[in-house]
């Protein structure tokens, strides 16, 4: 699947043996990478890794303390891992790959928005 326009693209490249938290900022600002309108909250999330990545074995980590969570109103935090099985695949050599987790928000907007991006990391043996 391509990555979509509106994705938001993580800068840092993760390892495929780090387990990393990672933020997302949602709010709506000047860098059209966020989309929540002013105002606007989230009323409920979901993370999901798309087929790709997770054939790839990019994984969202859960169980206390590494569940998915709002660190504020528009700050999401979650952990991201990769399968041990697959950390030392080639597949992850040179450039590595970019791989896309879906985030579904419904929004406390009356009546509730509800919206999704993919959330876009390149995995790369550092």
């Amino acid at each position: 699947m391509p990555i979509p326009v509106d994705a938001i693209v993580f800068r840092s490249p993760i390892d495929p043996a780090d387990q990393l938290d990672q933020y997302a900022q949602l709010l709506r600002d000047d860098s059209a990478t966020t989309f929540l309108d002013s105002g606007e909250g989230v009323a409920s999330f979901s993370l999901v890794a798309t087929a790709e990545a997770t054939a790839m074995g990019l994984q969202i980590k859960t169980g206390t303390p590494y569940d998915p969570a709002l660190v504020s109103p528009t700050v999401l935090k979650f952990w991201t891992q990769v399968a041990p099985g697959m950390q030392s695949s080639p597949l992850f050599d040179g450039a590595g790959l970019q791989l896309g987790i879906e985030l579904t928000i419904t929004t406390t907007n009356s009546p509730p928005r509800i919206k999704q991006r993919t959330l876009v990391f390149t995995v790369r043996q550092r």
